[in-house]
């Protein structure tokens, strides 16, 4: 499972023209707005996500793409009893 960032093309939508911008209006680092800007992190903090999603008007999960794949691998926790 990979997560995609769809923060670019939201904010673009709403008029936020590149990540400088976005950092300046979220007050988030530069280089956290770069890399979720392109799309280079793998994972975001929930804070994070939920300051962008208040400065584009939308909720952090409509940031966030879950993407899956064939090699993906579904672990299930097993409780041992005692």
């Amino acid at each position: 499972m990979r997560l995609r960032f769809k923060i670019k093309e939201i904010a673009l939508e709403k008029g936020i023209k590149n990540a400088p911008e976005l950092s300046r209006e979220a007050k988030i680092g530069q280089a956290t707005a770069y890399d979720l800007w392109e799309n280079k992190r793998s994972d975001a903090n929930y804070s994070t996500l939920w300051i962008i999603g208040q400065v584009l008007g939308v909720t952090p999960d409509a940031l966030v793409e879950i993407i899956s794949g064939a090699d993906d691998k579904i672990s299930v926790p097993v409780l041992l009893a005692a």
